[in-house]
């Protein structure tokens, strides 16, 4: 049964850990919503990746691309499953931590993307303005780009100047249904 977006992802704030070595062994969990298959990969300590295994109900379960930019990112890391790593996402103090590895910009980039808040869309100019790059609009739509904790991190948020939601990792149809399950307040507020 699909689980509303809300039920998987509970948390007040994001904490971010910059990670320069390997973590060594990392584990993932599976959950089914109504936007598609999340797939969450981490150790005990927090979250080191989320994306999606599946996108619609009519998408196959696909965890090879998913798994391959685990790895890219984590090249030197043995990934196995475990269920018991969703329960990141559900944290009993609120307080979700995501390790990314990542340039100091990309890093600067990341927690301020992590500050807008659900229902709110602003535009990659914003965004640089709020990281304090204010001139650095394309480099900061590729810090975007490179998310590796999509939702978490909410680059879905981020949409053009003209309004049009544009592109996204996953698919425009994903990311739209985000952005509605946002605006009915179908997720929790801050994510």
């Amino acid at each position: 049964m699909k689980k509303k977006i809300n039920e998987v992802l509970q948390f007040n704030a994001v904490r971010i850990h910059p990670v320069e070595i390997e973590p060594g062994q990392l584990e993932y969990a599976l959950l089914d919503t109504e936007v598609g298959i999340i797939m969450v990969v981490g150790t005990s300590a927090g979250i080191y990746y989320l994306g999606f295994a599946a996108v619609n109900a009519n998408a196959a379960l696909s965890l090879d691309p998913v798994l391959r930019e685990v790895k890219k990112l984590w090249p030197g890391t043995a990934v196995r499953e475990n269920k018991s790593v969703a329960a990141l996402l559900l944290p009993p103090d609120g307080i979700i931590h995501v390790y990314l590895k990542g340039t100091p910009f990309q890093l600067n980039v990341w927690r301020s993307l992590a500050g807008v808040k659900s229902g709110e869309r602003i535009s990659y100019s914003e965004l640089a303005l709020r990281a304090g790059n204010a001139n650095a609009t394309r480099a900061v739509a590729s810090a975007v780009a490179a998310n590796p904790v999509s939702i978490v991190i909410p680059c879905h948020r981020i949409i053009r100047k003209n309004g049009d939601i544009g592109k996204y990792h996953w698919g425009r149809l994903c990311k739209e249904k985000l952005l509605d399950a946002e605006l009915k307040k179908d997720c929790h507020t801050l994510f």
